[in-house]
């Protein structure tokens, strides 16, 4: 996973009896593996429930022996800050890290320093990455107009205002609802911008460099596929706070006019 994510909390110390009481609490079954005299040493009370529990000991014994070599389900990499590391860190809104919130952060040149609240993480990279498009192609080329449209792959999300909507079964069959959700400009002033000293996301849209090397006037159209997921799964999402839905391959179609 090559997100890296961010948690403001205050470690905590447990010793040796106070971890087996909250593992036991946690994982229950790892008590019959971890002290097997005492479950032999316990009298059975009748036949039937001798039977009822050694088949419940066997399926929880499976259960116990599967985590003790595969590890417990597993939840993401976590980077600690206790409250002390954590003064003076801000966002990128220059907002402090709240103890109890999720972050993440991009380890990326460019933007490594980033740390964005885990809920609006794929939008705000999202944003960033239709930003560089825009100020790439208004470096290239006098853009007059411009249209864009960000949809999952399998069209069942589109980005609308950098938030992410689903799209019912009938406008995802349908192009003139679809180009309803597109972000529009237009530009006066058609002076080409100066290109930015470093990009963080230009490499990963290959399209546009094709479509706008040279181009002096006239119209193009592209697509271009870019990854959201980052490598995270929904179990991620779930643990982190952000929507499921992100973990996709999604689609920017761009039209643009220049002169």
């Amino acid at each position: 996973m090559s997100v890296e994510i961010i948690r403001v909390e205050e470690p905590t110390r447990q010793g040796w009896g106070a971890r087996a009481l909250s593992v036991a609490k946690e994982r229950p079954y790892l008590a019959l593996i971890a002290a097997p005299g005492l479950v032999v040493a316990a009298p059975f009370v009748a036949t039937t429930a001798a039977a009822v529990g050694g088949a419940a000991a066997g399926g929880v014994a499976l259960a116990a022996a599967g985590e003790l070599i595969f590890g417990p389900s597993a939840k993401p990499p976590v980077t600690l800050y206790s409250i002390e590391d954590a003064k003076g860190v801000r966002d990128v809104h220059q907002q402090p890290l709240m103890r109890g919130l999720t972050y993440m952060r991009l380890p990326r040149a460019g933007i490594a320093e980033n740390i964005i609240r885990s809920s609006e993480f794929h939008a705000y990279v999202m944003s960033q990455k239709v930003a560089e498009i825009i100020h790439y192609m208004r470096s290239e080329t006098r853009l007059k107009a411009l249209s864009v449209l960000i949809r999952s792959s399998d069209r069942k999300h589109v980005v609308v205002g950098g938030e992410l909507e689903k799209v019912s079964a009938k406008a995802a069959a349908g192009r003139e609802q679809q180009h309803e959700r597109r972000m529009t400009a237009t530009y006066d002033d058609r002076t080409r911008e100066k290109h930015l000293e470093s990009y963080s996301w230009i490499k990963d849209f290959p399209e546009v460099v094709a479509a706008t090397c040279n181009a002096r006037h006239g119209t193009m159209s592209f697509s271009q596929s870019t990854d959201m997921s980052f490598g995270m799964s929904a179990g991620v999402a779930k643990f982190a706070d952000f929507k499921a839905g992100w973990l996709s391959t999604f689609v920017v179609e761009v039209e643009a006019t220049f002169s």
